[in-house]
């Protein structure tokens, strides 16, 4: 089972009013690339909504300007044969795609990977760290709060001693 083709995208992102994507097809390893705001990130996010059934990120996605309308997503699907599946009304309407699905794009990166290019105080502190998986990444974070509470902890030691020395004399 695999997604053939988009039929038509609603007020998502930067897809206002994308309908009949016949020419739009789609292999079992299929790479989207295009320029900045062309689409590939809502794309993303439509697939990633898809593979975990969640309709709360296509809802986050809004058009801009505002459309009126419901959002709206009919790929087909093929398999032995070729049906639809569609995100109408909030929802998915069920299909066993998920499971043939992955999605690499920025969630993925965000939960499975810690480059350091994030341009953050513990990111720059790890500017040349790379890192891979989910598990990882957290065990990354959690050793960046380690260190900034050993830091806090530190300082605030350090401000005691201080205040203990002015004391005596």
């Amino acid at each position: 089972m695999k997604i053939a083709r988009i039929k038509e995208i609603k007020n998502i992102g930067t897809f206002a009013n994308f309908a009949n994507g016949a020419s739009l097809g789609f292999e079992k390893l299929t790479f989207i690339y295009g320029f900045n705001m062309y689409g590939k990130t809502t794309l993303a996010d439509i697939f990633q909504s898809l593979k975990e059934n969640n309709s709360q990120v296509i809802q986050a996605r809004k058009t801009i300007p505002a459309q009126s309308g419901q959002q709206k997503v009919i790929f087909s699907i093929k398999d032995q044969t070729e049906s639809d599946i569609k995100f109408e009304n909030n929802n998915w309407s069920q299909s066993d795609i998920s499971k043939n699905l992955e999605v690499f794009g920025t969630e993925f990166i965000h939960k499975n990977l810690f480059t350091g290019l994030t341009i953050e105080r513990t990111n720059k502190e790890n500017f040349t760290q790379f890192i891979l998986g989910e598990q990882g990444v957290k065990l990354v974070e959690e050793i960046a709060k380690k260190k900034k509470e050993l830091r806090d902890k530190k300082r605030e030691l350090k401000k005691q001693s201080t205040c203990l020395c002015k004391r005596q004399k």
